[in-house]
């Protein structure tokens, strides 16, 4: 959710309203909030979508997933400059 936060951010996307908002959907959203801890599986859990996207040709979720690699790779250098 850190992360998530931080790409609504450079989005300007207000995250707690997002949030909000989409607690009122019937899909079985869980509210949870950013803390300042990274996620260890994110790289692991993502990088095999990833490649599969890449190869079958689906920039589009390519380009998402990397994002969020990159994001996450940076994460602790934010939290270290920012709090």
């Amino acid at each position: 959710m850190s992360m998530i936060r931080v790409f609504a951010g450079k989005a300007n996307m207000d995250f707690d309203n997002v949030t909000k908002l989409a607690s009122t959907k019937l899909i079985g959203l869980t509210t949870y909030y950013p803390g300042y801890t990274g996620s260890t599986c994110l790289l692991k859990d993502t990088l095999v979508p990833y490649l599969w996207f890449v190869n079958t040709g689906n920039n589009r979720y390519a380009e998402m997933l990397r994002s969020i690699i990159e994001i996450n790779e940076l994460y602790p250098k934010y939290i270290a400059e920012n709090h």
